[in-house]
């Protein structure tokens, strides 16, 4: 929703803009569908930009955690033993 609203802002923004950008070359197209590539590709790039916010460190704790549950399930002695050969395993048990 975010990146979908930043794409209309966007785009409504380079339509009052454009004629002080004379040294970009924008397509000629019919108004509607220039207004929804222009919505469309700010959006889409704003994807690109938000996807960089999430910071490494997530990702490695989110391993850590993995690999623990992993000893906990291998140290579990009341249930059936089993052997952990992936970290993803207790994501695919559930």
């Amino acid at each position: 929703m975010i990146c979908l609203g930043s794409g209309i802002y966007g785009a409504g923004w380079l339509h009052e803009h454009k004629k002080a950008m004379k040294y970009l070359r924008f397509p000629k197209e019919k108004a509607a569908v220039q207004a929804l590539s222009e919505v469309l590709q700010i959006g889409g790039t704003w994807i690109l930009i938000f996807t960089n916010f999430i910071p490494i460190s997530l990702i490695v704790t989110l391993e850590m955690v993995k690999y623990i549950q992993g000893v906990n399930l291998e140290s579990n002695e009341n249930y059936v033993a089993c052997k952990v050969q992936s970290s993803n395993l207790n994501e695919e048990l559930g």
